[in-house]
This record gives structure tokens, sequence and C-alpha cells, in this order.
């Protein structure tokens, strides 16, 4: 979709939180030198010589009076954006190749993605300055400030002029890179930040920018939407720290359920407060119940006495938050199987437009725009959780969410988004005089109205005017999240927001790539056995379908993030094995690749939950269903979760894999190397293991 930039994007409202200074911009003026200046010729020529000669070009270009006045928006153009990204990834490359080989290539022991620090990035950016001399580092990050500060003034200047953007790519790879390694050290960690951890972020970050000798606003023009929700939650941290909030819902009514706790709990009205800390950024912990449980239940009896135990599931990771989000995306889209959102779904499918749009047909009234005004506000939340919610958006709703009061449409713009519609006001359009004339008196619409006006009124109807209340309520949930300001600051246009938000997309039927696009962690027990390469050999081998069901099973999303903006780690189970045995089983995995790929696509396909991190609370109110022992069958529940306490004792205390329950109920042992195998099965694997610890050859 082509957009026109929103006025907030101007060049005069370049300023930031922090206080920095405003830097006004130059008058739109070409003089005829300025027409014949050979400044794209000269880096080219540059770029294919050396580094050195780019940073002396750039050198020179700097020290004219006129160059931003060079930058009239003729002067625009994909080829010199091109020119000057490129360069800006020459320069930048080569030390963030190097922050990447260093942790990737070193003990493991001593350093790694688990374990690397933002002291690190610094000390590998020092040592590489060292080996090419001091001065050539402080040349290159004066060079790499230039060329973001050109590339921000050409970004200005198109904001001034108000052009229509056609898909033109600011983003730099090299920066970018740069900015995945800062996230996957900020945020590997996913628990509640303190204020402190937030702001020494801010700090750290200041810092990056010192080296790279730049400011928020320059940067952030290269940024892509990954980085942009990065430095977005950086500012909004710094300022208002991180609170945090819990919600337990049922998965498939998980919109209704965080709502009324939401009500209950006096989180709608701090979301009135547009510079309270408590709405801004705020870390969600989610636990689920059974969708069999009635809203009351999950709403209201959750601890209040009772005899009854009401089993919840959670963890510790990352999982449950993007389950959270994932569900409740689509429930704000209506897709609640329980019926209990019916007529209460913000967002409707629209069939013409073949993509989700405000609920237009429902009522205004105080329970209508807090659902609305919560919408808006996990929207928010989901960028300063890093999660997507599981509904997909058009480009056009975040157009004006940004736009706001400012949004402005068209006939051509509704056809773009719904063409069915904008064809049946073309049709009123094409009407004899007098049909047309009777259509406008029949609609209680002036006489005087043209055709064309007509086709504008309309098409505003549809897009704004039938959904006001409801966007009003949607927008001010969301920026009590996520400031104003903030989003100025950051560049964000709507395309960004709607892959932050709502996920980048593959198109369907792609094949996806995933030990290409996270950062692989492999732990020391596992590392240098057959079981990394077993696991991507099976992956390789699955349809597109498959890899998203592994994906949804191990990061609680079938959505991929950016390439290498987050860690995959590989881990040897925790079992109560010898050496000996561990490397015997691991030794086997090839053998037994058949059993471990049928095994994963059982887990892939059929596992719901987290059968380690079971929750029970020790109390429920008598609406509430019994408490189901995880040793009897569940209707409709393809795997019910284990209790840890419950796994010796289900093992009898011998074998440390416990019990797992399959969709027909029926118990299946899993014995100790972790495969769910048949009797015969069993005995081949025992006859193996025997050959094994005969050989003496065998490690």
């Amino acid at each position: 979709m082509r957009w026109i930039l929103p006025a907030c994007c101007s060049g005069d409202d370049d300023f930031a939180e922090s206080g920095e200074e405003v830097r006004s911009r130059p008058k739109d003026v070409t003089s005829q030198d300025d027409a014949k200046w050979d400044f794209p010729e000269r880096l080219r020529s540059a770029r294919s010589r050396s580094r050195f000669d780019l940073i002396k070009i750039l050198d020179e270009v700097k020290r004219e009076d006129k160059w931003r006045e060079r930058l009239a928006p003729s002067e625009v153009s994909k080829d010199l954006l091109g020119l000057l990204t490129h360069s800006l990834n020459d320069l930048l490359s080569p030390f963030v190749e190097s922050i990447e080989e260093k942790i990737e290539k070193s003990n493991q022991r001593v350093l790694s993605w688990e374990t690397a620090c933002i002291g690190d990035v610094f000390e590998t950016l020092q040592s590489v300055a060292r080996k090419g001399g001091n001065s050539d580092w402080r040349s290159a990050r004066e060079a790499l400030g230039f060329l973001l500060e050109m590339i921000a003034a050409l970004w200005n200047r198109r904001c001034t002029a108000k052009e229509i953007i056609p898909n033109v790519n600011f983003e730099s790879l090299a920066v970018n890179r740069l900015v995945s390694i800062l996230q996957i050290i900020w945020f590997r960690q996913v628990s509640h930040s303190t204020t402190v951890e937030c702001r020494n972020r801010w700090s750290e970050w200041e810092r990056v920018k010192s080296e790279l000798h730049t400011r928020d606003d320059c940067i952030a023009v290269v940024l892509n939407f990954s980085s942009k929700a990065t430095l977005l939650h950086l500012l909004t941290t710094a300022k208002f720290g991180e609170a945090k909030s819990t919600f337990t819902v049922r998965r498939y009514s998980s919109f209704i359920d965080a709502l009324s706790q939401a009500t209950k709990s006096g989180l709608l009205n701090e979301q009135g407060a547009e510079n309270n800390p408590q709405a801004k950024s705020v870390k969600i912990f989610p636990s689920f119940v059974d969708d069999a449980l009635t809203a009351t239940s999950v709403d209201g009896g959750l601890g209040n006495g009772g005899g009854l135990v009401v089993v919840k599931e959670g963890g510790e990771g990352h999982g449950p938050r993007r389950e959270f989000f994932e569900y409740v995306g689509q429930t704000m889209g209506g897709s609640d199987k329980k019926g209990a959102m019916a007529g209460k779904c913000p967002f409707l499918f629209n069939r013409s437009a073949g993509a989700f749009w405000l609920n237009a047909d429902m009522e205004e009234n105080e329970e209508s725009v807090d659902g609305f005004r919560f919408a808006g506000w996990l929207l928010g939340q989901s960028i300063h959780n890093r999660c997507h919610v599981g509904i997909q958006l058009p480009e056009l709703f975040f157009q004006r969410l940004i736009d706001g009061e400012d949004f402005s449409v068209s006939l051509a713009m509704l056809e773009e988004f719904d063409e069915e519609a904008a064809r049946a006001i073309k049709n009123v359009m094409k009407l004899d005089e007098k049909k047309f004339k009777n259509f406008l008196t029949m609609e209680s619409l002036p006489a005087s109205c043209s055709r064309s006006q007509y086709g504008e009124n309309a098409a505003e109807e549809l897009l704004i005017e039938k959904t006001g209340w409801q966007m009003t309520a949607l927008s001010e949930g969301f920026y009590s999240a996520i400031g104003k300001i903030a989003l100025q600051l950051t560049k964000v246009v709507p395309s960004d927001l709607q892959k932050m938000i709502c996920g980048n997309n593959s198109p369907k039927g792609q094949d996806i790539h995933i030990q290409k696009t996270f950062r692989i962690v492999v732990d020391v027990e596992t590392s240098g056995t057959p079981m990394p390469d077993c696991l991507w050999k099976i992956l390789e081998s699955w349809e597109s379908d498959m890899k998203k069901g592994f994906l949804k099973f191990v990061t609680g999303s079938a959505k991929l993030p950016l390439p290498e903006t987050e860690l995959l780690r590989i881990e040897a189970p925790f079992v109560a094995l010898t050496v000996k045995e561990r490397k015997a089983h691991l030794g086997m995995l090839p053998q037994l690749m058949k059993i471990m790929e049928e095994r994963l696509s059982v887990a892939v396909t059929s596992c719901v939950g987290y059968d380690l991190d079971e929750l029970s609370s020790p109390h429920a109110d008598e609406e509430m269903l019994p408490h189901v022992d995880s040793t009897q069958k569940v209707a409709n529940s393809p795997v019910h979760p284990v209790h840890p306490a419950q796994m010796a004792s289900s093992s009898g205390g011998e074998e440390p894999w416990g019990d797992i329950y399959f969709a027909d109920g029926a118990p299946q042992r899993m014995e100790s190397i972790g495969f769910n195998s048949s009797a015969t099965t069993i005995k081949e694997i025992d006859q193996m293991l025997a050959e094994m610890d005969a050989d003496p050859n065998f490690i």
C-alpha cells in the first residue's frame, strides 16, 4: 500500500523526549549550481575503491555549506538513497561482524549469546579500532553520523514536501544487525524489569548513539519495524519504568476474560491517564484455565473459597505471553468458540475487503467504550511485550490510528481497501441525471451534491463516520501505552506499526527457514552430539505448515521474528542418567530419527498446554469444575498436563519422564530416552544399547 506521510512526521517536528536540540530545516531552495552536484557519482566511485576514500568523500561533502539544500525533493531518488545506505553498511558491517564473531566463536563457558553484555559490544569495537588505529574508528564514526544525518534529511525532505512515498527502503542492514545484538542482550531475560534496569538500558543506548555519532531522530529512519519497536520500548520505560499485570483466562475467551478482570482491577481507569506509569509499559504474566469453565468462575471464583481446585497453566518463559496475545487477537476478531464474545468483538471480518475492520454495529455505551479502550491498550502492550496479536489488521487501520483527526480518505483509498464497496459507490455515480437526483433525495442529501462529492463523502462515511466513537476509544487506550511523541521520534509509519503488532506474515505456502531466522544456542551437554543435526534434518523435511506448528509449539507463536533478533535454545533435558548413558542415548539419535520425527510430530500437532508449569489454586467457588487428576481421561484435551509433583508417583519413582496423554485418553509410558514407543521398539532399543556397551570403540 502507498501511503501519505502524516503531518507529525514533518521536518519541523524533529525533536526528542530527552531534550535534544531542535534543529531547524532549510528552505527548499535549489540553485543552478545545485543541479550539477556530482556527489552521487563521487560517492559511487569512492565505494568501489576503499573505505578510506569513502570516508574522505563524506568528509569533503560535510564541509560544504549547502549540502542540505542540494537534497531538494527533485534530487531524492532510490539511487541516491541506495548509495547512502550501502555506504553506511560498508562502514559499519566490519565492526558488527567482529562483535558477532567474538560471541559465536568464543568458548561457551566464557562468552556466548546467553552471557554477552553491552560491555562486550563496546570492548569489541575498541579492539577493532585499535587494530586499525584509533583514528580509523574516530573518522569512521564521524562518517557514520554524517551518513545517518543525510538519510534523515532525505526522509524529512519528503515529509516536508508531503510527497507520496512509494516502496522506498530506508533501512540499513548493518545498523539493524547491531540493534538485533542489543535486543538479544536486553531481552533474553523475560522477567519483569526494574526501574534501574530500564534506565541502564537507556544509558547503554545513549552510549551506542554516541559511538555512532548520531541522534534518535536520525538513526530511527534506518531502523526496521523490530528495531523501532525496541526504541519505542526504551523511550517509554526510561521515563515510566515497567509495571506488571496478571490475567487468568480461558484460551478461546481470552479477550472477554481479560477485559472483565481489567475492569474490576481498575486498570481501565488507569488507561485514561496519558502519563500514568501503571498504564504505559506493562509486562503481562498470563495463566490459562480450562475453556469449559464459566466466565463467572474465571472472573470471580479464583481464590474465593470452596473445596474444589481449578487447574491453571502458566509458565516462566516468553511462550505463555505470546500465546496470550495470540488468543486475545483471535477473540477480538470474533473467533470465540463459546460464543461469549457474541456482539462484543472490537473487530469484524469485512468479507468484501478481505480484512478485519472496526465493529460498526456495536452500540455505544460504557461497556462497549471500555472494550475498545482495552483493545487499544492491548495493541500497544503487544509492542512492549514483544508479542504479536492473533489478528491481521490492514495497514489502512494503522494509518488512521497514527493520523488521528488528520486522517482523510478518498474514493481511490477506499477502492484499494474494499474494491467491492468502491464499485457500488461508482455505480451510483454512473446513474443518469434523473436517477442520481432521485437517489440524493432518497438519501436526504443536498441536490447540489456533485457526483465526485458524493463519492468522497460515501468513502468517508464508510471508513470514518460509521466507526468514529470506536476509533476514538481505541486510540485513547493505545496512546495510554504508546506515547505520541515517542511514536513521532521513532519515525514509525503505518506499515511499521502493522508489523510490530500483527507480525511480519510470510505468504501462504512460502517455506520458512527456522535455523536461519534464530540465533541458535546449543548447551554444553548437547554441543558436539548428533541432536542438533537430527533436529534440523527433520525440520527441513517438513512442509511449511508443520514448521509453523513447530514454531507455535516452541515459542508460543507460529509467526517468525525478524532474522537473528531472537535466540532458539537446544538443551539436553534434565534426566537422571550417567554420562555414559547420556552419550549412548544421544549417539543413537541418527538410527532413531524416524521415531524422533514421529514423536516430535505428535507433540507439534497435538500438544496443548504447559506440562511442567501447571499451577493449582487451593480455592475455587462451587461453579468451577472439579480438579481432574492427570491420570484420568479428559474429553477433548489433546494432551493433559502432568504436574511435576505427580511425575515420580505416576512413573513409580523409577523413570524420570512420567506419563503423557493423547486425544484418545490412553496413557502411554514415555521411556527414559524420551520416546513413547511400542514394546517391540523398546526391546530393539535395549538390544542396541547392549551392543554399544559391548563395543570398546563406542564413545
